[in-house]
């Protein structure tokens, strides 16, 4: 069997189905599941599967039959890649590992450097992949709804992409409704946390999306008694003056110790293996360098994602949204191939409970915050 460790091709053509496994972390109603560990003990204590949907970053293998079905959280913040041809596939949650591991088989890559061009346009839809399409044109990032069904064949395995049946229970439900069931789910996560003895910062910019995060730590401090001040590091950044003096408001008024120092007391990893950590997690799909030292692990919360609920880039629309960048671009070929694909892409997304959002928002949930959101410098 392939090893399932992160960074790591999980399944492919000539091996055998994957086993069940959790890689990266998962909430199930309050419980937050670590790694392969916590999905073992979880499974024993609960009697219950981490299945593909849910909230939290990780891919999770789940046997159906003689079917293994490989899936990841609802938003896709661990996100699966995708070769086919020749009728040789895998399937990897590192674009780079996959391409290593079918270089090594010598098996068919083509380079498509029109993709890369993306790169080159001004604001942050530039930073990341804007299309489900690489580089590569035989490797995709699947969509965060797909799943993939992997069954035993002779001298290896067969693969197919099928829709994940979900829609999370979101339909006939009013605003107020979701509301507060949303309110109901994640206090007790927030409780877990604060619980836990994981180490815990959380951004405060004074902005709407980091103020509720902080609603939340100190609604669920006080269903547990727990003193947040003692369980959370709120940190605001320095350089960024007006930001700054919001957070320092709100940390009077509600007592919280801002920007407090810390040591590092899990050490700093070693040069190479920062390196490898970047260009396994974002090498060819996050073009930001953002290098973390930091060896211990560390809850981060944030405002991160609010944006998903409301239109973040400028402009009337998608569609005008690349037109006012085509400059950047060496060739009018390359634009429109790039174009193309992006607005296909947010089309084809805008279904189930996305079916009536401005394709602006739909790109921005399955690209920007996908890619971008939901983690500090490169680390998942």
């Amino acid at each position: 069997m392939i090893d399932p460790s992160p960074g790591s091709v999980l399944a492919a053509s000539d091996q055998g189905k994957p086993d069940t496994a959790l890689h990266g972390f998962a909430f199930d109603g309050p419980h937050l599941i670590l790694g392969e560990a916590g999905r073992l003990w979880y499974g024993n204590a609960h009697a219950r599967a981490v299945h593909p949907g849910n909230d939290g970053s990780y891919i999770a293998v789940n046997q159906r039959g003689r079917v293994a079905v490989v899936g990841t959280d609802h938003a896709g913040y661990r996100r699966l890649f995708l070769y086919r041809s020749d009728g040789n596939w895998a399937i990897s949650d590192s674009f780079t590992c996959l391409a290593d591991y079918v270089s090594e088989r010598r098996w068919t890559m083509t380079p498509d450097p029109r993709m890369l061009q993306s790169l080159a346009m001004q604001g942050t839809i530039g930073n990341q992949l804007v299309s489900h399409s690489t580089a590569v044109r035989e490797i995709e990032m699947l969509p965060s709804s797909r799943v993939a069904h992997i069954r035993d064949s002779a001298g290896g395995s067969e693969l197919e992409i099928r829709e994940a049946d979900s829609d999370r229970g979101l339909r006939g439900r009013s605003y107020r409704s979701l509301m507060r069931a949303y309110v109901a789910e994640w206090l007790p996560r927030i409780a877990t946390v604060l619980a836990s003895p994981l180490p815990i910062v959380s951004d405060l910019t004074g902005g709407r999306d980091s103020r509720t995060v902080l609603a939340a730590i100190l609604r669920a401090g006080e269903l547990t008694g727990i003193d947040v001040n003692e369980r959370v590091r709120f940190a605001s950044d320095p350089q960024l003056v007006r930001d700054l003096a919001v957070a320092e408001e709100i940390a009077r008024r509600y007592g919280l110790r801002l920007n407090t120092t810390v040591t590092n007391a899990g050490g700093l990893l070693p040069g190479a293996e920062i390196v490898r950590q970047w260009r396994t997690v974002n090498a060819g799909v996050y073009y930001p360098i953002h290098l973390d030292d930091a060896q211990a692990a560390e809850v981060s919360l944030g405002g991160s994602g609010g944006e998903s609920n409301r239109n973040f880039y400028p402009g009337p629309g998608l569609s005008r949204l690349f037109d006012v960048r085509a400059k950047y671009f060496f060739d009018r070929d390359s634009f429109e191939h790039v174009k193309t694909r992006a607005l296909a892409d947010a089309a084809s997304l805008a279904v189930r409970s996305e079916r009536r959002l401005d394709h602006m928002i739909v790109h921005y949930r399955h690209f920007r915050d996908r890619l971008h959101g939901g983690r500090r410098g490169h680390r998942s």
